[in-house]
């Protein structure tokens, strides 16, 4: 291998290292809004209602579709 090349390589390899090695930054850092400031929730899949946390599940009182925005008052 020439030097020019062995040189490239050791940069290349410096380089994604420090990258790799740098702090990251994620969402999970930043502080949670208050569900006041989010009113709104948009569902992914279907939610199942019951009256109460002691409803058994065959007796649901209906269900909300998925790919939709509900207000949420909790």
């Amino acid at each position: 291998m020439s030097s020019i090349y062995r040189k490239f390589l050791a940069w290349m390899l410096v380089t994604a290292i420090a990258l790799l090695a740098a702090p990251q930054s994620s969402f999970a850092d930043q502080e949670l809004a208050a569900s006041s400031d989010m009113p709104f929730i948009t569902l992914l899949d279907e939610f199942t209602l019951y009256a109460s946390e002691d409803t058994r599940a065959n007796n649901a009182i209906g269900a909300l579709s998925p790919l939709q925005s509900v207000h949420s008052t909790y």
